[in-house]
């Protein structure tokens, strides 16, 4: 069905969000602890 498909898709796109999120935010620390130093 492609209500599965669709629901597949959507897991993959927040997984893929989810990863960015997560790299700007290490990004973000690094900056802060950059300035810090």
């Amino acid at each position: 069905m492609e209500d599965i498909d669709l629901e597949e898709d959507t897991e993959q796109f927040h997984s893929k969000t989810k990863s960015n999120v997560e790299d700007t935010e290490q990004r973000l620390v690094v900056l802060r602890l950059s300035k810090i130093i």
